[in-house]
């Protein structure tokens, strides 16, 4: 099994360090097989200062949709969760609110990502990475030409 595993950029040095909060271990592991410079498995994307995700590989082998087990599902929506208590606890106020560039809704402010160019609600983040994880998408830009699922609701719901 190989692991996709979020790392956050260090501002000094520019090193990647493994993050780890509230003892989440931020990997999702996932039958695929991925290779960087011939290592068994890489540190696919991280989530750098400016909230952005940089991309450390491309999918290679099979390109079939993967089952996401429970627990991998849940370890996103933690992960997501976790997003929105950092901007709470850096002062975003949670009466403050923006547009999704996926699903057009208005949301709270507390837990938007942007992907490349676009700006996406926590919940259409957790769609995005669930639909990435499984290989349903590949890109942000391929994720944006499809029609939103949680336009009304939670993926929590």
């Amino acid at each position: 099994m190989n692991l996709w595993v979020v790392h956050q950029r260090t501002p000094l040095g520019g090193r990647d360090e493994p993050v780890a909060r509230k003892g989440l271990s931020y990997a999702v592991g996932v039958d695929r097989s991925f290779n960087r410079q011939t290592h068994g498995w890489l540190m696919l994307r991280a989530l750098d200062e400016e909230r952005s995700w940089r991309e450390y590989g491309s999918p290679g082998g099979n390109e079939a949709m993967n089952e996401v087990s429970v627990a991998q599902a849940e370890a996103i929506r933690e992960i997501m969760r976790i997003i929105v208590d950092d901007d709470l606890a850096k002062g975003i106020s949670p009466g403050d609110s923006a547009v999704c560039d996926h699903c057009r809704q208005i949301k709270p402010a507390p837990g938007f990502i942007m992907y490349d160019q676009y700006k996406l609600c926590n919940d259409c983040s957790c769609e995005y990475e669930l639909a990435r994880v499984q290989g349903r998408v590949h890109s942000p830009r391929q994720f944006m030409r499809r029609a939103p699922k949680f336009a009304s609701g939670s993926p929590s719901s």
